[in-house]
């Protein structure tokens, strides 16, 4: 029992001199349900219920420093919800999420003695040196990052630390009762996490009232939870109905033909669209087929002709859409993903004014910017993709 005492007084130490510093994650701590175990071979680690577990054996081995260096650690994964994404809870997932947060604490100049914790720079030299830049890398979100890594990706000796399952804690002592309402067993998840987004924006608040400022590095990632969402499909509508209409103009002093209480209008020269579909690429063939059938229907409302170009390591298919089922298509993995051919046919084949879309995880094998500045430049280009390295000036990101 004395041992479990112990944890209890120095999380109570630290929470007390994190109020002074970032009171942001002091509230947050004073909120959590804590859970000490025996079981959990861990340091330290969140529940799929959002609780925080400590791992008594390695907890006991750590600084003061460690131990509050990683209390940081997994009130982050809490402040940003990770363990709620249940259908995320893999190796990778945790090895890239624990990558981001550990960066960001060390940017805001907390260290740890012994602890190994994973870092992105160790990352960037393991995986991505060569490819992609580390001021790159240091802008992507956690979705992003996960894409570029191997799925072999592998850190010796890693321990999981978000979505534990409740077996984890069976043998463990409560030590922090936490917010009943957070815990609530008869909420859903909907409920769950509206409730734990109001605590979250509570400790911002708390942190402005103290006059710290901003909270941490990592605020900027909390802040994205409480930004309303567009789907990446309805700004693709949006893009394509602006484009269109910029080629009609009304006029209400002559009345239409067809209804005297609409005005005159009349069409200037409606551009032709053009899909081009990198069959390699990210993106689910579900949300890919409605992206293609919106175009479609939005291009015969306006009259335009639709070419769709299926390629990967070139141009394997042209064609002509004229019905719904055209638009279906087979994935294709060749090994490497080369655009240039297909930015040289539709350079040759459209007008000017042209309507261009790219879907592709432009991670592309050959030279091709050169062409992408003159299409850009005399076509109405978009590139729909999960990362944001498109040479385009328009880019529409999936989240």
């Amino acid at each position: 029992m004395k041992k479990e005492r112990d944890v209890r007084e120095e999380i109570a130490l630290i929470r007390t001199s994190l109020m002074r510093e970032i009171p942001f994650y002091a509230y947050l701590l004073f909120h959590v349900k804590i859970v000490v175990s025996d079981k959990y071979k861990g340091y330290a680690g969140v529940t799929k219920n959002g609780i925080l577990v400590i791992g008594k054996e390695r907890w006991n081995t750590l600084t003061n420093h460690d131990k509050k260096f990683l209390l940081l650690h997994e009130i982050s994964h809490i402040a940003l919800l990770h363990w709620l994404r249940h259908e995320k809870h893999n190796m990778k997932w945790n090895i890239v999420e624990d990558a981001i947060i550990n960066y960001n604490l060390k940017k805001d100049k907390f260290d740890y003695d012994t602890l190994q914790p994973v870092l992105l720079e160790d990352l960037h030299s393991k995986y991505l040196v060569g490819k992609y830049k580390f001021d790159d890398i240091v802008k992507m979100s956690s979705d992003e990052l996960y894409r570029l890594l191997p799925d072999d990706v592998n850190i010796p000796d890693f321990p999981t630390d978000i979505g534990l399952d409740d077996s984890d804690i069976e043998d463990g002592e409560e030590i922090q009762e936490g917010n009943n309402d957070l815990y609530d067993k008869t909420k859903n998840r909907g409920e769950k996490e509206r409730l734990w987004k109001n605590k979250i924006q509570d400790a911002l608040i708390s942190q402005r009232l103290a006059g710290l400022g901003k909270t941490t590095s990592i605020e900027n990632e909390i802040l994205k939870l409480f930004k309303p969402k567009v789907d990446w499909k309805t700004l693709l509508k949006n893009y394509l109905l602006t484009s269109y209409k910029g080629n009609i103009v009304n006029d209400w002093r002559r009345e239409s033909r067809k209804h005297s209480l609409l005005p005159y209008y009349k069409s200037l020269d409606i551009p032709n669209l053009y899909t081009l579909v990198d069959t390699s690429g990210s993106i689910s063939r579900e949300e890919l087929s409605i992206a293609l059938s919106d175009s479609y229907h939005i291009s015969k409302q306006f009259n335009s002709r639709m070419k769709m170009i299926l390629w990967d390591d070139g141009i394997s298919e042209i064609r002509d859409i004229k019905r719904p089922s055209d638009i279906e298509f087979k994935r294709k993995y060749s090994g490497g993903t080369r655009i240039r051919e297909v930015l040289e046919y539709v350079l040759r084949d459209s007008k000017p004014q042209d309507i261009v879309i790219i879907f592709s995880d432009f991670d592309i094998f050959d030279d091709y910017l050169d062409l992408a500045r003159r299409l850009d430049t005399r076509n109405r280009v978009i590139a729909v993709t999960y990362y944001n390295n498109t040479p385009f000036k328009k880019t529409i990101k999936i989240k």
